[in-house]
């Protein structure tokens, strides 16, 4: 069968495992799995799943839910997102240390202060190579925000298309659902800024 994602998308199951053994927070549970290809997800509770389950208390401040199975309540516990934070090298040795899984976001941002706006003025200040702000006005060009195409050049590299030719059929790519969000802002980054155009 045939499941509709939020972005519009439909993607075909590869098959059903019937009565799986998992556990999920401690709880044995014994359910039905129908494979799909998803990515960032190990299991959806499905709707299937759920109304075997009789009434079902959400409380989303907590991210919990309770239900009862065989008589006994059971309490699942959404996951909390921890705060972002800036560590050095020292503390991330040391978390690698406490625990194998990571992930390593680094955000690098240049703050410039200028005895005057021109960007071109030599007189860096602030926590910045001296290096480094000696060659960003020389090169200031590169640094520039990109507004449309880039330049015409001595050669312009293209696609040879075929007469009568019509576009290639394919499904797009599958995505994690939580790409979403930053996926959808780097689209309309891209349409202000002008190197793509709706199609």
């Amino acid at each position: 069968f045939e499941v509709a994602l939020a972005n519009g998308e439909k993607i075909s199951s590869a098959g059903h495992c019937k009565g799986v053994c998992m556990t999920m927070q401690g709880v044995p549970l014994k359910i039905d799995i129908y494979l799909l290809p998803l990515e960032g997800i190990d299991a959806i509770l499905g709707v299937q799943w759920l109304s075997t389950l009789g009434p079902i208390l959400w409380d989303f401040s907590k991210l919990q839910t309770l239900f009862n199975i065989d008589s006994k309540e059971v309490v699942l516990q959404g996951l909390k997102i921890p705060a972002s934070k800036l560590v050095d090298e020292v503390q991330f040795s040391n978390e690698l240390k406490k625990e194998k899984k990571v992930i390593l976001l680094q955000i690098n941002a240049l703050t410039l202060t200028t005895q005057s706006s021109n960007l071109v003025s030599n007189d860096y200040h602030g926590a910045i190579n001296k290096d480094l702000g000696y060659l960003l006005p020389c090169y200031a060009d590169f640094f520039k925000e990109p507004q449309g195409l880039p330049p015409q050049k001595i050669h312009d590299h293209q696609i040879p298309l075929k007469d009568g030719s019509q576009p290639i059929s394919v499904r797009p790519y599958c995505y994690p659902h939580y790409q979403k969000t930053e996926i959808d802002k780097m689209v309309v980054d891209l349409l202000k800024s002008g190197v793509i155009r709706p199609s």
